[in-house]
């Protein structure tokens, strides 16, 4: 399949009913998504977003939905869903605009003189240097992240010290060719240190067969897996599962919805934390305050978090993980599991010698009166 758009637009309407006691209609909140369903992290996000936003705000919501698949927009179907969303919205502009990742954020700032310019819009769950160029307007808030790659090689090299070899599974979708572009870049440190395989010159099923054939003192870092080479679309949870799987080597990850999917762990960015402090923001635009309020610095890595169960497996010495390390999915040992039932034991054991001696003690007093 060619790199092209595959305009797929899902409108998920969502409504709440009108609140008669207080007079006020559903505040509107229009999502758009860079991606389609089940993609990683912008999934969960979503999914958070929303949650949190329901949970913080005082107004009924009702949401609406639009979500653009992964491609190369031409200027003719921008059109049609440019179009398509000012239909929606012929009788009252929504009250919130969040533009969901890069692709997202990038069409919604090329046609904000067209999209309900008076609305306040929030981008969010984008990386700072994938923000849209240009100045941003008053009615635009902004609540980007930074990923640190090199980091996670740099945490890879800290527990695996061996590594020569880290394949990058990454997409051929335009918005993940340009991440690799990015990546690339900022790997020039690692050179004649690392060799680097890159995924997306394969197809996923060729991507499974090197992941599992990778040469001694390799690791795989999961980036992002949209389309393979072939134009074939992927999600995360099954991608990962059939990597998890087959492969040969450890597997690092980017984000925290990535734990316990087969990751080893790492310095993850979590999407729990940007889904509930990009609703924190979005409720302050709702309650009519001013975007230009709204300049947060990019949300971070958080700490290093791993899977005991990968450690474990990869044979990992918990002494080459970075102090202040968090555990997951951590296997209680047999002291920990049944301490509780020893101390009980032990405890029931001493009160019978007590009972005993207690005995013991008074028929000897009565032999001797």
């Amino acid at each position: 399949m060619s790199d092209r758009l595959l305009c797929v637009i899902l409108l998920i309407l969502v409504f709440a009913p009108f609140d008669a006691a207080s007079g006020a209609a559903p505040k509107r909140v229009l999502l758009l998504n860079s991606f389609g369903r089940e993609l990683g992290p912008f999934d969960a996000f979503n999914a958070g977003f929303r949650t949190e936003l329901e949970r913080q705000s005082k107004d009924q919501l009702e949401f609406y939905e639009v979500s653009l698949q992964p491609g190369s927009p031409s200027e003719a179907s921008e059109e049609a869903i440019v179009s398509f969303l000012l239909s929606m919205f012929t009788s009252q502009p929504p009250d919130l605009i969040v533009p969901i990742g890069g692709p997202a954020s990038a069409f919604a700032h090329k046609y904000r003189q067209r999209l309900f310019f008076a609305t306040p819009m929030l981008v969010t769950a984008i990386d700072q240097r994938r923000l849209p160029k240009g100045t941003f307007t008053p009615t635009e808030a902004v609540f980007p992240v930074r990923l640190d790659v090199p980091q996670v090689i740099e945490t890879i090299r800290g527990v695996l010290p061996h590594t020569r070899t880290v394949l990058v599974v990454i997409g051929n979708s335009l918005n993940e060719r340009l991440w690799r572009e990015e990546i690339q870049r900022e790997f020039q440190r690692f050179q004649n240190q690392l060799m680097f395989v890159w995924g997306n010159e394969f197809t996923f099923d060729e991507i499974l067969k090197r992941c599992a054939a990778l040469p001694p003192n390799s690791a795989i870092l999961y980036v992002a897996l949209a389309l393979d080479a072939a134009g074939s679309p992927q999600t995360e949870a099954g991608s990962l599962a059939q990597l998890h799987a087959i492969a040969n080597a450890p597997i690092f990850g980017l984000f925290s919805t990535q734990v316990g999917r087969g990751i080893v762990g790492g310095p993850l960015l979590s999407v729990d934390d940007l889904s509930r402090n990009a609703a924190e923001a979005g409720v302050r635009l709702l309650n009519h305050e001013s975007p230009e309020n709204i300049r947060t610095l990019p949300q971070l890595p958080g700490p290093n978090i791993f899977d005991w169960r990968e450690l474990r497996r990869w044979d990992i010495s918990q002494n080459l993980l970075p102090a202040g390390s968090v555990f997951q999915f951590r296997e209680p040992t047999l002291w920990q599991r049944y301490k509780w039932y020893v101390l009980a034991g032990v405890l029931v054991c001493f009160v019978e010698a007590l009972l005993i001696s207690s005995l013991l003690i008074n028929l000897d007093s009565r032999r001797r009166a």
